[in-house]
């Protein structure tokens, strides 16, 4: 532990410090009364009490200053941190002060902390911005299709005019289209609130099951609803076992086909691998589409961020990769993206294996 070095370097520094100040005290205060002695003859007695008096409260006043004034250092800057300014008071850092090392490590371990509050701080700000932002546009992802709904039955209600079938069907088509919109918004509303009180223990289940046999059903499905995309499937073994909640590994592996889905042109090409790594499972999705800029790739996977630009070409959540990026974390694995902008993105997903031994499932 970190602990017991900065303890041990503190103790030693003030022994070193004391062994110091009994120096002073026992060999270099008494010269004064030592040279007196030898220049006057009168008084000598009377002159050497008032000399060594104000010899000792000089050295006191010295010795409150050496050690108080470090010690006033370190309870200003803690107050300014409760307080919520995370700077350090400034001759805490003036390395003339020489006593101001004798606590060096404690200044450094305020100095992260502060820094790290700090940090902190930041984070929760911009996370109230992003989730400010987030449910306006969830609200107004709510309002949009509800709108078109209204518009399409409003229409469909007017008795004075009499609609064909193909207009009929037109309208029912792009009905059903806003509503399959809602359900998956609110489905992945409901996903996250889950997720979020879901224990280690309720997610990781003795269950196993084959990953690669829920890939391949997840691309026949997509093959066959997006057809205007391309997918392709390839493994380095046909079985490859892992543990936990099969549905929600499926749940975080179709958040992940369909990203590159909605975010990019409808004949963008999508190849997923499967490679085995020892005690690992390496999932690699690739697209050709249109990638992401430096700010979308930093916070794809924050749960408030919406990163979808205006012109996409279809509707998203914005909730998606925030509960892929749960579930891959709760299941002890890691995911992480690679993307140029005009080049496509590429995400890996490193998983562990399942111990053999498990029932299999799938």
């Amino acid at each position: 532990m970190k602990s017991k070095p900065m303890q041990r370097r503190i103790v030693l520094r003030l022994t070193v410090h004391f062994l110091i100040q009994q120096f002073i005290i026992l060999f270099i205060l008494p010269l004064p009364a030592i040279l007196l002695v030898y220049v006057s003859y009168e008084n000598v007695e009377e002159n050497i009490s008032w000399l060594v008096l104000i010899l000792i409260l000089l050295y006191a006043l010295f010795y409150g200053f050496y050690y108080g004034l470090p010690l006033m250092d370190l309870i200003q800057s803690m107050m300014n941190i409760k307080e919520g300014r995370y700077q350090l008071v400034k001759r805490a850092k003036r390395p003339g002060v020489f006593s101001s090392r004798i606590y060096k490590e404690i200044y450094e371990t305020l100095e992260t902390l502060s820094e790290v509050l700090k940090q902190a701080e930041e984070d929760r700000h911009q996370f109230a911005l992003q989730r400010s932002e987030w449910a306006a546009g969830i609200t107004h992802d709510l309002k949009t299709p509800l709108s078109y709904i209204k518009g399409y039955t409003d229409m469909l209600l007017i008795e004075d005019y009499s609609w064909t079938s193909e207009e009929q069907l037109k309208f029912l088509q792009g009905i059903q289209t806003k509503i399959q919109h809602m359900e998956e918004l609110i489905d992945d509303l409901g996903q996250v609130f889950k997720v979020d009180q879901m224990s280690m223990s309720q997610m990781m289940t003795q269950d196993c099951f084959d990953s690669v046999a829920v890939m391949k059903d997840l691309i026949d499905e997509l093959q066959m609803t997006q057809e205007s995309n391309g997918f392709s499937l390839s493994v380095s073994q046909n079985r490859m076992m892992l543990a936990g909640d099969q549905k929600l590994f499926r749940r975080a592996m179709l958040n992940l086909l369909m990203n590159s889905v909605i975010h990019n042109p409808s004949d963008t090409q999508i190849d997923c691998q499967m490679i085995s790594q020892g005690d690992q499972i390496l999932i690699r999705l690739t697209d050709n589409g249109v990638g992401m800029d430096e700010i979308t790739r930093a916070n794809i996977f924050k749960k408030y961020y919406r990163g979808t630009a205006t012109h996409s070409p279809k509707e998203g959540t914005g909730l998606g990769m925030a509960v892929t990026k749960q579930i891959v974390e709760m299941l002890h694995g890691e995911i992480k993206v690679t993307s140029v902008v005009g080049q496509g993105s590429v995400f890996c997903v490193t998983l562990p294996k399942a111990q053999t031994n498990k029932e299999v499932k799938g």
